[in-house]
């Protein structure tokens, strides 16, 4: 059988294929608890905000006139309301993707066994399922210290005169890359693939990440949708390593 070499299309493809896959009842579990949690500690999160601009307010209304006080209170509740959906949306997925990596390990790791056809998933044992966070949790740590280190020059790229014009493009780039990155490490970090050797294999198959970070990177900007956008190519990762990725390596 020949091997196949995908293109951006097959990367973009996967992630709505993943969309389908975390549908299946085996595979929801991990996708609901996550964001179960997310929205709960969104709930704490507004709450707490909604209880310190109520102080605000207060603050604002003791130093304007009392004819002004209505017009005042609209302004700054609608800028609240504003503010507040703007961060929820934006970092929603950044939230998802960290107290979700466990979860989407095991899911991964549950929807490749089906894939081969081994059958049902074995039950985890509380000691595996820490051992599994821990992991996760220090994946998560190791990746983000390297989007950081990539992202602190490309954003003093921006206030270089001449030089800036690029500036966008390749914070977008980097945007897709990263992306790719993350959404793949849950299925390689499966098969104990350190981090460098992610980021090498990869390069190897540019475009087809490329196509996978892109695709990704337009669900996460689509309201409710964005949601479901990291786990969708979670799942579309198991696909890409099995028909292109590990058929190379």
């Amino acid at each position: 059988m020949k091997r196949r070499r995908g293109g951006s299309l097959a990367g973009a493809r996967a992630v709505f294929r993943g969309m389908s896959l975390i549908t299946k009842p085996r595979l929801r579990r991990f996708v609901i608890w996550p964001l179960l949690l997310n929205v709960v500690l969104f709930v704490l999160v507004g709450w707490l905000g909604l209880h310190f601009f109520q102080d605000t307010v207060n603050w604002a209304m003791d130093r304007t006139w009392s004819s002004a006080n209505q017009v005042v209170q609209f302004v700054l509740w609608l800028l609240f309301a504003v503010l507040f959906l703007l961060v929820a949306l934006n970092s929603f997925v950044v939230m998802s993707t960290l107290l979700g990596s466990p979860f989407y390990g095991w899911m991964t790791e549950t929807l490749e066994k089906q894939l081969s056809g081994i059958g049902s998933e074995d039950s985890l044992s509380l000691g595996q399922i820490s051992k599994d966070v821990i992991h996760s949790l220090k994946q998560e740590v190791h990746k983000l210290a390297y989007f950081v280190c990539w992202m602190i020059p490309l954003l003093i790229l921006g206030f270089i005169p001449v030089v800036n014009v690029i500036a966008p493009f390749a914070l977008l780039l980097f945007g897709i890359w990263s992306l790719a990155l993350e959404c793949m490490d849950f299925t390689l970090a499966n098969h104990r693939i350190p981090f460098s050797t992610q980021r090498s294999m990869a390069r190897r198959h540019w475009f087809l990440m490329v196509g996978y970070g892109g695709a990704t990177l337009a669900l996460t900007l689509i309201p409710i949708v964005n949601l479901f956008a990291i786990p969708a190519a979670a799942a579309g990762g198991v696909l890409l390593w099995r028909e292109f990725v590990q058929p190379h390596e």
